[in-house]
């Protein structure tokens, strides 16, 4: 996994629970190097981090991935928004996902392993079909809110597959709302 996801986790987890919280979480997890934003690091060290911070916060795996992209997308907002402010909308983002958004991550970062985003609108809002071998659909849907909260949108989201449930594809039906104005 890229250095920049290491570097967002460390920003949100200090700015919402202290240096501290962050410092404890890397020893939990017998990790002493810091992280760079070009490095490259075994996706099993974000894994384990989730998973110290989710014990620390009595959370499952997955609200601490969804609490992660929440609060992430706002600072990816901040170092690139020539990138999410290109779109108008959170649908509109997400729809540019496979073809605009993760073409130009690899420019930067060649090396990245992405997931893959089938886009579909449907009467209700977009079905999300989400693939990859990382399984992180929970920071897949972090992202989407976290993405709603910077264009002033909400976002009711349903996952009606989950890979963690035994399918081979994570399936998000996203009904999203305008005018919203978050805290």
């Amino acid at each position: 996994m890229k250095g920049i996801m290491f570097n967002l986790m460390e920003s949100v987890i200090e700015e919402q629970f202290g240096e501290d919280l962050w410092d404890s979480l890397l020893d939990d997890i017998g990790c002493d190097t810091g992280f760079t934003s070009l490095g490259m690091y075994e996706d099993k060290v974000m894994i384990d981090l989730v998973d110290a911070l989710a014990a620390r916060m009595s959370w499952s795996q997955g609200a601490a991935l969804v609490w992660f992209g929440r609060k992430a997308f706002p600072k990816l907002d901040e170092r690139y928004p020539q990138l999410v402010r290109a779109f108008g909308s959170t649908a509109e983002l997400v729809r540019h996902l496979d073809h605009v958004i993760h073409p130009e991550v690899h420019k930067v970062y060649p090396d990245a392993e992405l997931p893959s985003f089938d886009v579909r609108d449907v009467e209700d809002g977009l079905l999300v079909i989400y693939k990859s071998k990382k399984r992180l659909c929970s920071l897949a849907e972090g992202f989407i809110f976290g993405a709603a909260s910077v264009f002033g949108e909400e976002v009711d989201l349903t996952h009606t597959e989950c890979m963690h449930e035994g399918d081979e594809r994570c399936v998000m039906l996203c009904k999203i709302r305008e005018g919203f104005v978050s805290g």
